[in-house]
This record gives structure tokens, C-alpha cells and sequence, in this order.
């Protein structure tokens, strides 16, 4: 089996700039730690209802969460969006099977909920992307724990324990944009997803912001749970 890291706590977000700082680096120092240690996945949902990330689902409490961070100017001001892909995933997909595959989602799905809290919340897309919305904390701090997340995907071995086999290495990529950037959740996916093919067209296994990019044109869906 391919070994992965352990999962996570809770949070708190923040009321102004000073505040959301502090409340990032609080959070990331928490993230750190959390996938410093290797662990279980936990099951299938955790004490706060959250669908398991692993698989995509209609209707969940991160969808409502991103309509949420319009509802309150604070968690506008202080809200984002990221996403996250698995870089070449298909040739990894189409060279070792799906049961592999599955086994690599499950793994960067254990190390997406190690960084879940109060105001960091996680979940599939569909395929391989996942979403994280985040509140509470400044856009130094939300590309701070995503590059984070980065790493720790980056240095987490995916090795068969039983047959020595190495899959990896495996990385993500990663667009951000703060809610404030956006004219709502349907504008905010479209800005944040601009952002990940930016890290994606840079080479991949980056993190890159809306914020210094330009304006453009994307068609995906802000509904971070769908079937497809």
C-alpha cells in the first residue's frame, strides 16, 4: 500500500487585516505541522458533516460556503477561492491502472483535509481537480498555506510498499483569487481557475495568484461538487 499523511483540526478566522494575517499564520503553522506527521485517513465524513474529499458530491456544505463568502462582507473581503490539480495525472492514470489511481487521489485528498479547519474547507471538483474555500485570512496568507499544500504533496512518497514501485513524483498546481477580485462565486471560479492554468502553462507545481494576472475569459461552473 502507499503510505499517506494524517488529518486535521480547527481554526478560527478573522475581522480585519492585522487579524487575518495573524489567523493565516496561525493556520499554516497548524497545516505544518498536521501534514509533518503521517497518519490514517479518516473516514468517510467528519464530526462536521463534510463529504469524504476523495469523491465528488451534489449539493455539499462547501457549495453553500461558497455562496456564503458573499453573504458577509468580511468573509468578502477576507475570503478565496483555490484550486488544485493534479499535475499529469492522466499518463500516471493510463500507465499504472485506475486502481492506482484512485489510490493517488485518495492520498492528496488525506493531505487537502489535513489543512481543513473552521475557515479552510476542501473538496473533489470532479476528475482531478479539488477546491478550497478559505475565510479569515489575507491573499499572503491563502498563498502561503497553498504553498504549503504544494509541498507537502511534493515531498509525500508515493511508493507501493509491497512491490518498491515509485508512481511519482506527484505534484499540484494552484490558482488563487480572493473573493473581493470577483463579481461573484461564478466569476470568482472562472478568475481562480485562470489562475491554475497560469501555474499549469509556468511549468506546473506552482502557485500562482489572480491578482497579477490580467483579466480573461473561462467557462467551468462554480459548483464544486458536481457528478460528472
Amino acid at each position: 500500500m502507499i503510505e499517506q499523511p494524517a488529518p486535521k483540526e480547527d481554526g478560527a478566522g478573522g475581522e480585519n487585516e492585522g487579524e487575518s494575517q495573524r489567523r493565516g499564520d496561525q493556520t499554516i503553522g497548524r497545516v505544518t505541522a498536521r501534514l509533518a506527521k503521517p497518519g490514517e485517513e479518516k473516514e468517510a465524513r467528519d464530526g462536521r458533516g463534510h463529504a469524504a474529499i476523495g469523491q465528488p458530491a451534489g449539493d455539499a456544505p462547501i457549495d453553500r460556503a461558497m455562496q456564503g463568502v458573499y453573504a458577509d462582507r468580511r468573509d468578502t473581503m477576507f475570503g478565496a477561492l483555490v484550486l488544485a490539480d493534479i499535475d499529469r495525472f492522466k499518463p500516471v492514470n493510463d500507465k499504472h491502472g485506475h486502481p492506482i489511481g484512485d489510490r493517488i487521489l485518495q492520498i492528496v485528498s488525506s493531505i487537502l483535509k489535513a489543512a481543513m479547519s473552521s475557515n479552510v474547507q476542501a473538496a473533489r471538483t470532479g476528475g482531478e481537480e479539488f477546491g478550497i474555500i478559505v475565510t479569515g485570512m489575507s491573499e499572503k496568507s491563502v498563498v502561503e498555506l497553498a504553498e504549503e499544500i504544494r509541498i507537502a504533496v511534493e515531498q509525500t512518497p508515493f511508493v507501493n510498499a509491497n512491490t518498491g514501485t515509485d508512481y511519482g513524483p506527484i505534484t499540484l498546481s494552484f490558482g488563487v483569487c480572493m473573493a473581493s477580485e470577483a463579481k461573484g462565486p461564478d466569476d470568482l471560479y472562472r478568475k481562480a481557475d485562470r489562475a491554475l492554468y497560469a501555474s499549469k502553462n509556468a511549468g506546473r507545481n506552482k502557485v500562482s495568484a489572480h491578482s497579477q494576472m490580467q483579466d480573461g475569459t473561462f467557462t467551468k461552473s462554480w459548483k464544486l461538487y458536481s457528478g460528472d
